[in-house]
C-alpha cells in the first residue's frame, strides 16, 4: 500500500474536527475507505520545495457511498526528505463546499 511508504512513522495529522491521527490510523482508514466512498478525485495540488522540506497543498472531491453526497477536502501536507525518501510528516485536512 502506497500510504504505508509515504507516511513517516512519526506522522501526525489533524482531521476536519480538529482531532489528531497517526500513521496507523490513516493506514486503517485508507484501507476501509472503499466501504464509505464511491469515488475520490484530485482537483488540484501545488508543491513548493524548501531544501529537504516540501509543502503540498491541494483539494479533492469525493462522493459518499451511503447517500451519494459530495464534498471536498482541502489539505496541506508537509513532506521531508529522509534517507533518500520523501515522506509526509504532518497533514491538515478541512472539509469545504464543492466548487
Amino acid at each position: 500500500m502506497v500510504i504505508v511508504r509515504i507516511l513517516a512513522d512519526d506522522f501526525v495529522g489533524v482531521d476536519p474536527e480538529g482531532n489528531h491521527y497517526t500513521k496507523q490510523q490513516m493506514v486503517r482508514d485508507t484501507h476501509d475507505a472503499p466501504k464509505y466512498f464511491i469515488s475520490n478525485h484530485l482537483n488540484d495540488v501545488k508543491v513548493r520545495f524548501y531544501g529537504s522540506t516540501a509543502v503540498a497543498q491541494g483539494d479533492e472531491t469525493w462522493v459518499k457511498r451511503k447517500d451519494s453526497s459530495t464534498a471536498r477536502f482541502v489539505w496541506t501536507d508537509t513532506w521531508v526528505l529522509r534517507n533518500d525518501k520523501w515522506q509526509i510528516v504532518a497533514a491538515e485536512d478541512l472539509i469545504a463546499p464543492v466548487k
